[in-house]
């Protein structure tokens, strides 16, 4: 069952013979197909997974073996399928709310490769959600607040990880480059 976050679309009319929902009407014409993202319910042990894993993201630099451990398992590990809305999501936000943290962010982008390079999980449906964050890193102006940290690294694993991307779906996905390109080339202007 979707949560009331992620379903979208008209109220549903009542029918006047039964009482049962009917949709409005749709327009004359070919309607475009849309694609909302679901989030599942999740069980305990997902749920603590999910929270494992992004802990072991957030304090990397602390404890570099459960950082790699969490990294290795989501590239690996088959059964997360259900978990790929909510690992998306936490990409997403953690991006735009730390975007002055190169160390962060450069933990996030590993957690987004080991998304996209898995051949275990249906990432596809949610790489429109995610592209932003990867290009915000590499984009974005200011990506720390000192001058002298290290950003450079950031650029250059978010420029790796969309030439990954467009390796493994830019067949799939003709105009995949053409939206890259058209977002950097945006950039320079």
């Amino acid at each position: 069952e979707p949560t009331a976050a992620f379903v979208v679309g008209k109220k549903r009319k009542r029918n006047a013979l039964d009482g049962s929902p009917q949709s409005p009407a749709a327009p004359a014409g070919p309607q475009p197909r849309v694609h909302t993202a679901v989030r599942h319910r999740l069980s305990a042990e997902q749920q603590k997974y999910f929270e494992q894993v992004t802990n072991a993201i957030l304090d990397g630099p602390n404890d570099p073996e459960l950082f790699t451990a969490a990294l290795r398992s989501l590239s690996c590990d088959s059964g997360l399928n259900q978990l790929i809305p909510y690992f998306v999501s936490f990409v997403s936000d953690r991006v735009t709310e730390n975007q002055t943290n190169p160390t962060l962010l450069r933990n996030i982008l590993f957690l987004a490769e080991a998304l996209i390079s898995s051949s275990h999980i249906h990432i596809d449906p949610y790489l429109q959600q995610l592209m932003p964050a990867v290009l915000t890193c590499l984009l974005n102006k200011t990506l720390c607040d000192d001058p002298l940290q290290d950003h450079w690294s950031v650029r250059n694993h978010a420029s790796r990880l969309l030439a990954a991307v467009h390796r493994r779906f830019g067949a799939q996905y003709p105009n995949l480059q053409f939206r890259l390109t058209r977002s950097l080339v945006q950039a320079l202007f």
